[in-house]
């Protein structure tokens, strides 16, 4: 299932931008976008991936670590291979033979442009005194340089949780596929917006329409195109 926001930033050079929903700001190099996804921040340039968040302090930096270590493992394919290091910060997570991270951006897995075969991973794992704080990149083996990547990292240099006074609670909304019945994507929206729309048909085709709505503001988009295919009896949307 899809997240689908209702921005994803794409913006001009060193732009600042800041998600009050999902409570952070970074300024984006030019030819980065910024989304969530699993609970992250996602910064990306092609196929280079940057991922931040937080775990709760109180679980302990080896706990979080061994949970992130399960993780990988679970969505890094069978070549994958990771080590740890102790630093002065905290923790650092090495990986190589990574497959796609797909489950950071499902909707890539139909793009018909040649995708990377592995990756090289490397994460961050600081403890404060609330938070652990995580940072974790997917560097394709071959095909991204040096210069996206050390433009990466001053992104996450910029990289700040906004406090809890700044940030826009928000509500998560599923969309339901028509065909599969199943939620295709959600919306996070503010709590104070109501969502209204749905599907609808033209000749042998179905697509979405909705609108979020505070008052007299709206956000509409009238066309979404929903792809809907069966694999051995599993159903899936994009």
């Amino acid at each position: 299932m899809r997240w689908i926001g209702l921005v994803v930033a794409c913006l001009s050079a060193q732009e600042s931008f800041r998600d009050l929903l999902h409570g952070y700001e970074v300024r984006l190099p030019e030819g980065f976008s910024v989304f969530c996804s699993q609970g992250l921040a996602v910064l990306t340039k092609k196929h280079l991936y940057v991922a931040m968040g937080a775990a709760k302090a109180s679980q302990g930096l080896p706990a979080v670590t061994q949970e992130v270590l399960r993780q990988l493992r679970h969505v890094g394919g069978s070549k994958a291979r990771f080590y740890t290091r102790q630093t002065p910060r905290g923790l650092e997570i090495l990986g190589e033979g990574l497959a796609y991270p797909f489950f950071l951006r499902p909707i890539v897995a139909v793009s018909p442009e040649p995708l990377p075969e592995r990756y090289r991973f490397l994460g961050t794992l600081f403890p404060g005194q609330s938070s652990v704080v995580l940072t974790f990149f997917w560097i394709p083996e071959e095909g991204e340089g040096a210069e996206a990547l050390e433009e990466a990292r001053e992104a996450v240099a910029s990289f700040r949780f906004l406090p809890a006074s700044q940030r826009v609670p928000y509500k998560e909304v599923t969309l339901p596929d028509p065909q599969l019945g199943v939620p295709f994507g959600a919306l996070h929206i503010p709590t104070t917006t109501t969502v209204q729309g749905g599907p609808f048909r033209q000749g042998e085709k179905y697509f979405y329409r909705y609108e979020v709505r505070d008052g007299a503001s709206f956000y509409r988009t009238d066309f979404l195109d929903i792809h809907t295919s069966v694999v051995m009896g599993s159903g899936t949307s994009m």
